[in-house]
């Protein structure tokens, strides 16, 4: 991936996605009052045969859309999410996002279905704090008071910055995008006393860097044109790279309060990345149905896709 988003020029087969945007409208169209849902205007891109090669069996989705406005439309809430009986415990549901602002003058965005618990000593000696969720931090950085944020073994410490911490309990590894200043990442070695500590070496993350540490302990860092894209959400667009589609529909699912499913193992092997702002949670499905040239079945809530 160039830094402007292009793929890299491919031997053969060109995915026709404006097609392919007809198609999505033509499924969205309005019976009631004939009117087809909004789309974004598309550029034609390709599938890269080498990508996919590299994948084996997985295949590669890339849908660049158009940004600018708002995803989380009326169906998402800016949440109120202070406890007054757990001050310290601030909690997002499905369609719920919120932001909070911390006494030393940092802020947290909440992603849905997220979960932050702020030490009661918090600023006094280091600031800690432990997500359950994704959240982007942007800290006031204090040598005399180290930030941490401890996430599903995961111990992340600032060094004056704003990054993107994903951590959820269904993800195969912790993610870290760091967009200003740096931060470090390595094993919670507090939540390993019934272990051998293994990979427990810590890494620096730079700007433009992504890290990600896995259930093992063994933390990688690379360098991404799309860091930025990882906080992508908080101004209104969902982004993906390389993720496996279960994990792409289940972050759709949280922003809709859907419950998207993938029972096919051959399916929920492909990989995607795609950007999305704008369009509607059954747009976005019914793309990546079709991209992965999938059925799609609705039922209430519940959202299943199956090959054809």
């Amino acid at each position: 991936m160039t830094p402007d988003g292009e793929l890299p020029e491919p031997k053969n087969e060109s995915w026709n996605v404006d097609a392919m945007w007809s198609r999505v409208r033509a499924r969205t169209l309005d019976a009631a009052s004939g009117r087809v849902e909004r789309a974004p205007s598309q550029r034609p891109l390709r599938q890269s045969p080498q990508r996919v090669t590299a994948y084996a069996a997985a295949a590669m989705l890339v849908l660049i859309v158009g940004a600018g406005a708002l995803l989380m439309r009326s169906r998402n809430r800016f949440a109120s999410v202070a406890n007054d009986s757990s001050p310290g415990l601030y909690r997002t549901s499905r369609g719920q996002y919120a932001t909070i602002r911390l006494s030393d003058g940092s802020e947290v965005t909440l992603a849905p279905e997220s979960h932050l618990t702020i030490s009661a000593r918090f600023a006094q000696g280091a600031r800690e704090i432990a997500l359950d969720g994704e959240a982007i931090f942007s800290v006031h950085h204090d040598p005399a008071h180290p930030f941490r944020v401890r996430a599903r073994g995961a111990l992340i410490e600032d060094i004056g910055t704003r990054f993107d911490l994903r951590a959820y309990p269904a993800d195969a590894a912790v993610t870290v995008a760091v967009v200003e200043g740096a931060v470090s990442l390595g094993r919670d070695r507090s939540k390993s006393s019934t272990a051998p500590l293994r990979g427990t070496a810590e890494i620096v993350l730079h700007v433009g860097e992504v890290g990600t540490l896995d259930q093992q302990g063994n933390a990688t860092a690379e360098r991404s044109s799309r860091a930025s894209s990882y906080l992508g959400w908080a101004s209104g667009r969902l982004s993906f790279v390389d993720r496996p589609l279960p994990e792409v529909l289940r972050t759709i699912g949280r922003w809709y309060d859907l419950d998207v499913r993938v029972p096919d193992a051959r399916l929920a092997r492909r990989m995607v990345t795609a950007e999305f702002s704008r369009q509607s949670a059954r747009e976005m499905i019914d793309a990546l149905a079709i991209a992965m040239d999938a059925t799609v079945e609705r039922e209430g809530r519940v959202i299943t896709l199956r090959p054809r």
